[in-house]
């Protein structure tokens, strides 16, 4: 038993160290995997710095070209406005040059005409001297030939006068040679004249031919200077071309190069992940250095997720706040603005509303106490008056008065029904208006024929053809003609205190939409100003998250956000548009009003005025 069990002793050592040799080949192998393990992710991790480095490269050639492609557009640009500009100069020159020979041609027409008319005047003032000139000497010719007949009839008839006749004769001849001889003086001086003015003339045409000829000549050096200036543009247009063409060569080069350096990386990342490949099918053997190297490789691809996550936790935080903060700093600088500015401009509306206000206050007071002095005159006077005829006029007043009221009060209620409602825009105070100026009407021809009729009662009292009972009838009449006038007045007067009331009204409601479009106004700045702030904030996420390919949703998202942004900024900006309209069509409104009010104050003057008239013919009736 025991030589068996010494044997299975012997035989178990020998498998142990069977074991232990074959751990020890096994644990070898593992360790060449693991070291070539640790010598593929060495080389990845190089591989991906390689790829990271390649794609930081890529992203500055980006930005060199598109730097590039922005210093070309605005090198386009810059050359397309030289070539406008040089293209405007020449315009400008040419249109210079055409209104330059326009102007030298009319003034050569104008000059031209006037020589022309000077010429055609002097030669008709020298043609009449010459006429007149020839005229003086063929009647001085005439003259002598009658002496020289009157001196041979007096030889015959009186021979003793013959040399008295013939010294005067002689005297005469005299004359006449001289005077002969200053007119044919004054006719070669008027010939040369002439030639002169004929040879200043064919100056003056030269000299116009001569500038024509010069204009011509300028015309043929503005041309040729154009066409070198053209000639210029020309070969400006082929450099820049051929720069830009040498350009973008270049750059097509720079970019095939880059994009030949990349597929190299690219065929040596895909050699590195075969050789990957090919350790992983070698380690796949051992199901239990697979299973670690995922859960490591797992392990690590969260840890770096989480990192990930967590920096861009930070960064967004650290966003928000510089955002939000910035944004109450220009909401509330702006809304101070805003408020300011406004402030500034309504102020000065609101003050003239109120003070015109105040005024109407004022006036409608003193109208009212005026009614009141005016009505207690009247009392005053009809206690004056006679018993009977005013006793009866008083009971008729007492008696029509509630009546009155009740007439006042209905057409109170008329009006007020009558009056336009300032939402629905209807504008029936003109119908109220219309009447106005009907009762006015009226009123004018009853003043006319007071007055007519107070000129027949003076001229019929002062020729004595009326008598005592007559004069107090007619005062009687009079005094109820008042009296109705006074009435009519006073309804007017009522008329228009409803009217003012109702513009006051309009007035207020007009200020409150006013204050309320300052509002909304201020509101859409405001949220004009945010929706700005946020378009700025989602473009710099845009351009921000742009560098990770991770985060495509997060960009769809933006662009939605932004696109959503400009939509809500575009109707924004219609409101506000629409707004502006709206308080210039209500500040228009309010200048009307104003008109108005100026209007019926001047109307209510001139009722004021009326009524003194009227209250001083009452005291001249009595």
């Amino acid at each position: 038993m025991l030589l068996m069990k010494e044997r299975d002793c012997e035989r178990y050592k020998k498998k142990v160290e069977n074991m232990t040799a074959t751990l020890d080949e096994k644990n070898g192998v593992v360790y060449k995997i693991t070291a070539e393990l640790s010598n593929a992710k060495k080389e990845l991790t190089s591989l991906r710095n390689n790829n990271l480095s390649l794609k930081k490269t890529m992203k500055v050639l980006e930005k060199s070209l598109a730097k590039v492609k922005q210093n070309l557009t605005s090198v386009n640009a810059e050359h397309e406005a030289n070539i406008q500009y040089l293209e405007s100069d020449v315009k400008t020159m040419e249109e210079k040059f055409i209104s330059e020979r326009k102007i030298h041609s009319e003034e050569a027409k104008v000059i031209r005409e006037i020589h022309k008319e000077e010429m055609t005047c002097m030669k008709g003032r020298m043609d009449s001297q010459i006429v007149a000139k020839d005229e003086l000497i063929q009647s001085l010719q005439s003259g002598m030939k009658a002496l020289e007949d009157k001196l041979q009839e007096q030889r015959l008839f009186r021979q003793d006068e013959v040399k008295g006749l013939e010294r005067e004769y002689e005297m005469k001849i005299g004359d006449g040679k001289i005077m002969t001889k200053k007119v044919i003086r004054e006719k070669n001086e008027l010939q040369k004249k002439l030639e002169e003015l004929n040879q200043s003339y064919t100056d003056v045409m030269e000299h116009s031919k001569e500038m024509e000829m010069i204009f011509e000549m300028k015309t043929t050096q503005y041309m040729g200077e154009i066409n070198q200036l053209e000639e210029k543009l020309d070969k400006e247009k082929s450099q820049l071309q051929q720069q830009m063409d040498s350009m973008a060569e270049y750059y097509s080069k720079m970019v095939e190069e880059k994009e030949h350096n990349l597929k190299c990386y690219e065929l040596k990342m895909q050699e590195s992940f075969n050789q990957i490949e090919v350790l992983k099918k070698a380690v796949s053997r051992e199901n239990e250095f697979k299973l670690k190297a995922d859960e490591l490789q797992r392990q690590l691809n969260e840890m770096k997720n989480l990192t990930e996550e967590h920096e861009l936790m930070q960064v967004r935080l650290f966003l928000e706040t510089c955002c939000s903060n910035a944004v109450i700093e220009e909401l509330t600088a702006t809304f101070q603005q805003e408020k300011l500015s406004y402030e500034s401009k309504y102020e000065k509306e609101l003050g003239q509303t109120r003070c015109n206000y105040d005024v109407l206050v004022r006036k409608n007071k003193q109208l009212r106490e005026e009614n009141d002095e005016a009505k207690k005159k009247l009392i005053d006077l009809l206690q004056i008056c006679d018993s009977t005829g005013l006793q009866q006029d008083q009971e008729e007043m007492y008696l029509y008065q509630p009546e009155r009221a009740e007439e006042h009060r209905g057409t109170f209620m008329k009006h007020k029904e009558e009056m336009p409602d300032i939402d629905k825009g209807s504008h029936s105070q003109l119908s109220f208006l219309d009447k106005h100026a009907d009762l006015r009407q009226q009123y004018d021809k009853m003043k006319q024929r007071m007055h007519v009729k107070t000129g027949l009662l003076t001229s019929k009292r002062d020729k004595g053809l009326l008598s005592d009972n007559d004069v107090e009838a007619d005062r009687d009449v009079r005094v109820t003609q008042l009296k109705g006038e006074l009435n009519e007045k006073t309804k007017e007067q009522e008329e228009m205190r409803s009217l003012i009331r109702w513009l006051k009204k309009d007035l207020y409601k007009t200020n409150n939409d006013l204050i309320q479009l300052k509002k909304e106004n201020s509101e859409l700045v405001s949220s004009v100003d945010k929706l700005e702030r946020e378009l700025q904030h989602w473009i710099h996420q845009y351009s921000s998250m742009r560098k990770n390919d991770v985060h495509a949703m997060q960009l769809k998202e933006a662009e939605r956000v932004k696109t959503h942004a400009k939509m809500n900024f575009i109707q924004m900006k219609k409101k506000n548009m629409w707004n502006e309209q709206e308080m210039e069509r209500l500040q228009v409104i309010v200048a009307e009003r104003e008109e108005e009010f100026k209007r019926i104050s001047r109307d209510l003057a001139d009722r004021e005025s009326d009524v003194t008239a009227l209250l001083r013919q009452l005291d001249k009736a009595e």
